[in-house]
């Protein structure tokens, strides 16, 4: 829904399923709660994503199964969700902060890298 840019639809859903168990799950609500300025939402969902994660991670390292190939896709959620912490922290998206053009010359250099 938020691909389609469909906020209101996307909010009513996550107020109705708060709880968020997938990858795509977690990222929409997010989305929604960055769209909405509902950063503390944002963030539990952020940890909650986390907590799952290293959860599964954990529990391939104890099972010593094939580590590597299942555990790739959960290592590069994670990277996913430490981007888009590192995003909101860059484009002072909390707070009303307001990005200049030396924070966005510094932000885009970085993430060009």
């Amino acid at each position: 829904m938020w691909q389609l840019q469909l906020w209101d639809d996307l909010t009513d859903l996550v107020c109705k399923k708060p709880k968020t168990t997938t990858c795509g799950a977690t990222y929409a609500s997010v989305i929604c709660g960055l769209r909405n300025q509902q950063f503390d939402f944002m963030d539990e969902c952020l940890a909650g994503a986390r907590m799952r994660l290293t959860d599964a991670l954990t529990a391939m390292t104890i099972e010593d199964s094939d580590t590597y190939t299942q555990a790739y896709k959960n290592i590069t959620q994670l990277h996913v969700l430490a981007e888009i912490e590192d995003a909101k922290s860059s484009l002072k998206l909390q707070n009303d902060g307001i990005l200049t053009v030396e924070d966005l010359a510094e932000v885009l250099s970085v993430w060009q890298v």
